[in-house]
């Protein structure tokens, strides 16, 4: 057992992010923590201090567990980053994306880049949903820029998400399909 804190001990100086987040007073309220490379590693609890603390033992935890078991443990997603980021995106959508940066006579980069620092510093959550985030923004920005279209989750069923933001996925004209 010896052995296995101390390989604990060596993962647990690693740089693994850990996020936490409010739950909703709909999901029972309080707070909800993870560690973002470790599957199954979180927390809940009725403070975010609470769930911090707490964290920082089922990680400990969960660490030992596989180490004893022999179970294979992710590294820590990297700490630097080089600033570039290559995304596959919808046709319709890299076209609206253009057509947006023209009309605020920016370059396609640069409008991707303040929608996605615009959507981040609202406080959502910048893992896991980065692309739902990116779409949602730039529909919003694209829904204002035309109002005859509507970006909605009927054209890519299988990529919608919530029924309740009817901005998240695709586009109509109000005419019909585009």
């Amino acid at each position: 057992m010896t052995r296995t804190r101390s390989v604990a001990d060596r993962y647990l100086s690693l740089p693994y992010h850990s996020v936490i987040e409010p739950v909703s007073e709909e999901e029972g309220g309080g707070w909800y923590g993870r560690v973002l490379e470790l599957p199954g590693c979180s927390t809940v609890g009725a403070s975010a201090e609470e769930v911090a603390r707490e964290l920082e033992v089922v990680k400990k935890l969960w660490l030992e567990k596989a180490i004893a078991s022999e179970e294979n443990i992710p590294e820590p997603y990297p700490t630097e980053y080089s600033g570039r980021l290559t995304l596959r995106l919808p046709n319709w959508l890299h076209e609206q994306i253009s057509l947006a940066a023209a009309t605020q006579r920016v370059s396609v980069n640069s409008f991707v880049v303040s929608e996605l620092t615009r959507s981040v510093r609202r406080g959502q959550p910048s893992y896991a949903i980065l692309f739902r985030q990116m779409t949602t923004a730039i529909a919003r920005n694209l829904s204002a820029e035309w109002p005859d279209r509507i970006f909605a989750p009927h054209r890519f069923p299988s990529l919608a998400t919530d029924d309740k933001d009817p901005y998240t996925f695709g586009a109509m004209s109000r005419g019909g399909d585009l």
